[in-house]
């Protein structure tokens, strides 16, 4: 049998930006924005933060849902200068793709604000696989909340705690 080679990697550098869900249950929308904004720094588009509230205000309420508006051309995700994150789901009943393609601009009054969901999403920025004992393998994690280690946003999780995995993909340079 072959041993996989150990990996100590870690792109937290390139995700500086936490933003705080303050238990809307909306970590899911927040990784994934978060983790697309990660690869666009990472592939050279530094100082780029997208905007998780097209995703709130679209009622995307699961990581498909997210992944099928984010890769329509014609919508994607803008920035957060451009479409600021208010963290709350705005009154847009019906909300559709015209709808936004034409009032990109347009503003909602803001009066209702997201329940909270039972799932918690975190967005993977490190994978440690050096450790003898394979028990205490890990990856790094970003939380939606804080700024630093362990209850402020960043932490090490085993990989049998994930439910599911989503993996961008991007080129990695690799040292020989």
């Amino acid at each position: 049998m072959t041993q996989m080679a150990a990996v100590k990697h870690s792109i937290r550098e390139f995700t500086p930006y936490v933003i705080n869900d303050r238990g809307y249950g909306l970590s899911f929308i927040l990784a994934f924005v978060d983790m697309v904004s990660t690869v666009l720094r990472m592939s050279g588009m530094t100082g780029l933060h997208l905007s998780p509230q097209v995703l709130i205000d679209a009622h995307c309420d699961d990581v498909p849902s997210c992944v099928a508006l984010a890769t329509k051309k014609e919508l994607g995700i803008q920035s957060i200068d451009t479409y600021p994150y208010i963290m709350v789901e705005r009154p847009i009943e019906e909300w559709s793709e015209s709808e936004y393609i034409a009032g990109v601009s347009k503003r909602y009054r803001i009066d209702d604000v997201k329940g909270l969901k039972t799932r918690h999403a975190v967005v993977i920025v490190g994978v440690d696989t050096t450790l003898e004992d394979p028990l205490m393998h890990h990856c790094e994690v970003k939380s939606s909340y804080g700024e630093q280690w362990g209850i402020g946003g960043f932490s090490r999780v085993g990989f049998e705690v994930f439910e599911y995995v989503l993996v961008p993909v991007y080129d990695l340079a690799v040292d020989t």
